[in-house]
């Protein structure tokens, strides 16, 4: 091809090319633009704005479904609407929103040009004439008249104040919002949107009550009576009114105080009742002349200020709900349908408007005036995270439970220079039924029921637990961590607990139980079976799994191998101590349960522990208990890093280890090859009981024979 070909048809593209960039950029906007009843309106403005968000001020005066003049305003672009007339009440920011939407953005039907003259059209006496203020104070006008029945479709001429002497015609379902009773365009709720809205209730019925709470950093109490802590409840549940005694159902009741048919549609029941009262004895709602529910409510509201921010603000609102006055109101249309409704009536004070309410609502907290201290919580301990130190004190001593890192717990004992590993799932459960426990309050004078119920002791005589949250300090450098603490213990902040509960005199299957929530404390009842949890010495905490061994036997310090798991022939007689595949299958072994605090002796498995000591070839074979022996014992006593953890019945077949302190015991009754090896016999009572028991056979006599052995010289354990 010519280069001057190219160069030409080039140049003819580019202009192309500028012709569209300049009609995109003279032309309209958005080709829609056009075919608006405001299509200046929309030019104007940005093109990721919606101009009706810029109404702040709406005026319909219209014939249908009755001659009124209805006003509404808000502050500042997305504030409340409210209704001004005619008369004040607040107004449902949705139905609103949505009506001005449809009157903004709504669109003729066709291009075609509308014939005939304003009469015929009905615009010289129009059946509606609204006027949308937005927030510069500029005013736009839409004409509506008469319907124009379509093919499909209603339709209705308009005209608007961007099109004067232009009429065009629109479906009527875009702008039908405009012919809704004004009833449906009222906030049905009376008192708040939603539970979260609600941070103060008070409740009164004549000399009845008042009954008062109030939330305070999350969480709700009593004010009036003084009934300290109430039972919050779950926020997330989703439960009906009429739920379990809490302060969220109460909550769930209060917003159910609320307009629930506004006449909306044919045949539905207004239960906006009268607007204007000025007798309100006549609907039962004068205190002075019969039976009046009073609630008060402080609610949360963001409101806009100058300059278009908003800001949180607190109302006080307070209904007054007529009791003499209730009412049973049959389903109406034809035929009817549905369940009568029960209500009552209903006025905010001082709007002069009465309304209907449901009957369910008002009874429950009816109940709530009756029974103050049915909110009351009821839970042993209320903790909104999971602890991080808990301190343990009963008769067997002092401990702390501490958790420096996630999912790993410390045991302290009092004077300890170095922590114990605790098992997590011990712990956990100890948190757990704390947390379950519901209890029931002592009534009375507290410090006469204090000393009748056995918690008027010294501290160190109770028996008590206490939880702190975010106890441990990570800066150990602050001024209130605990200066005598061990170097490597975590330093706990001495502020005051989160929760403590100390426990009294037993009562039957219960026990008496001081509660302590930071400033609140109550006398309480709980069952028996967590003082019985709380009892348990700090060998329940420890952790029961083994340690990984070391590499050889010599570096286990203060460690008795008396046998290994699978080995047939005893290590004397194959002239070695256990090998490593040996070691290796304790590896994982765990305990079920704690024997003692302590060793008994030198040599001894702690009483109270059954032991099994070889399979022989599948046979189970007598064990002892450590008082009188059993059949089909399978637990063997277990110390490693000089402590008990226990009784282990791991499926692994180990027999059992226990501790040689100090130097190695005496042998009694060991085989001279045993001592010729280099090993001795781990003497003990439960050895002599086990050789006369397996005597009786000549397999058990054979098993008697053999001797598991201990190490004779001992070094330092290996750091795991």
């Amino acid at each position: 091809m010519n280069p001057r070909t190219t160069y030409i048809l080039g140049g003819v593209f580019l202009a192309m090319l500028m012709l569209v960039a300049l009609a995109v950029f003279w032309g309209p906007a958005n080709p829609e633009q056009g075919r608006h009843v405001f299509p200046a309106w929309h030019a104007s403005a940005a093109l990721d704005a919606n101009p009706a968000d810029s109404v702040v001020r709406v005026r319909i005066e219209r014939t249908e479904p009755a001659s009124e003049t209805i006003e509404f305003a808000r502050d500042g672009k997305g504030g409340s609407w409210r209704i001004g007339a005619p008369m004040a009440a607040a107004g449902d920011n949705f139905s609103i929103g949505a009506m001005v939407r449809a009157i903004v953005e709504a669109r003729r039907e066709d291009d075609r040009e509308v014939t005939g003259s304003p009469s015929t059209l009905g615009l010289d006496k129009p059946v509606a004439t609204i006027t949308l203020t937005d927030a510069a104070g500029a005013d736009r006008t839409l004409k509506v008249g008469r319907t124009i029945p379509g093919a499909t479709t209603q339709q209705t001429a308009v005209e608007s104040s961007d099109r004067p002497g232009k009429p065009v015609i629109v479906a009527r379902r875009d702008i039908a919002d405009i012919f809704k009773p004004l009833s449906a365009l009222r906030d049905r709720s009376l008192v708040a949107s939603t539970e979260a809205d609600i941070d103060f209730l008070e409740a009164a019925e004549g000399k009845k009550g008042p009954v008062s709470l109030r939330k305070k950093d999350g969480r709700w109490r009593y004010v009036a009576p003084d009934l300290g802590p109430a039972d919050s409840g779950d926020p997330s549940a989703q439960s009906t009114p009429g739920g379990s005694a809490d302060v969220g159902s109460i909550l769930r009741e209060i917003v159910a105080l609320r307009v629930e048919q506004a006449g909306e549609r044919a045949g539905e029941r207004n239960d906006f009742v009268a607007d204007g009262v000025k007798d309100a004895a006549a609907y039962g709602l004068d205190p002075a002349k019969g039976r009046v529910l009073r609630l008060k409510v402080d609610r949360a509201e963001t409101v806009k200020v100058e300059g278009g921010t908003s800001e949180a603000k607190v109302k006080t609102v307070t209904l007054l709900v007529g009791l003499d006055k209730k009412e049973e109101v049959k389903p109406q249309g034809t035929p009817p349908s549905g369940a009568p409704f029960s209500g009552y009536p209903a006025m905010l004070e001082g709007s002069g408007s009465v309304a209907r309410v449901p009957a369910k609502p008002v009874e429950a907290l009816l109940k709530l005036v009756e029974t103050p201290d049915m909110l009351r919580d009821r839970a042993l301990t209320r903790l909104s995270a999971e602890p991080d130190v808990i301190e343990i004190r009963n008769g067997l001593g002092a401990f702390e439970l501490l958790r420096p890192s996630a999912g790993t717990w410390q045991l302290w004992k009092a004077g300890a220079k170095e922590p114990l590993a605790a098992d997590a799932t011990a712990v956990a459960g100890l948190v757990e039924a704390f947390r379950k426990e519901r209890v029931s309050f002592v009534e009375g004078d507290p410090k006469a029921r204090e000393k009748e119920l056995d918690l008027d002791k010294p501290a160190d005589r109770q028996v008590s637990v206490t939880f702190r949250l975010a106890g441990i300090l990570a800066d150990a450098s602050k001024p209130d961590e605990k200066k005598d603490a061990p170097a490597g213990k975590p330093r706990i902040r001495e502020a005051k607990p989160d929760a403590v509960v100390v426990f009294g005199k037993r009562l039957g299957e219960e026990v008496a139980a001081r509660r302590a929530w930071g400033d609140d404390t109550a006398l309480v009842k709980a069952g028996k079976g967590l003082l019985d949890l709380v009892e348990q010495g700090s060998l329940s905490y420890l952790e029961k799994r083994l340690p990984p061994l070391a590499a050889s036997t010599t570096d286990l310090a203060g460690e008795a191998l008396h046998a290994a798991a699978g080995v047939r022939q005893p290590h004397h007689q194959r002239g070695g101590a256990p090998g490593a595949g040996e070691r290796s299958e304790l590896l994982g072994v765990s305990a079920d349960s704690c024997a003692q605090d302590r060793p008994v002796g030198e040599g001894h498995p702690p009483p109270g522990v059954g032991v099994r000591h070889a399979d022989l070839g599948g046979a189970d074979v007598e064990g002892d208990r450590g008082s009188g022996g059993g059949r089909h014992a399978s637990a063997y006593p277990v110390r490693y890093a000089g402590a008990w953890p226990c009784a282990s019945t791991s499926s692994a077949r180990v027999r059992s280890c226990w501790p040689a302190r100090g130097s190695t015991p005496t042998p009694r009754g060991s085989p001279a090859s045993c001592r010729a090896s280099g090993f001795s016999r781990v003497a003990s009572r439960w050895s002599a009981i086990h050789s006369k028991r397996y005597a009786r056979s000549s397999r058990r006599a054979r098993h008697a024979r053999r001797c598991w052995c201990a190490p004779g010289a001992w070094g330092r354990p290996a750091t795991t």
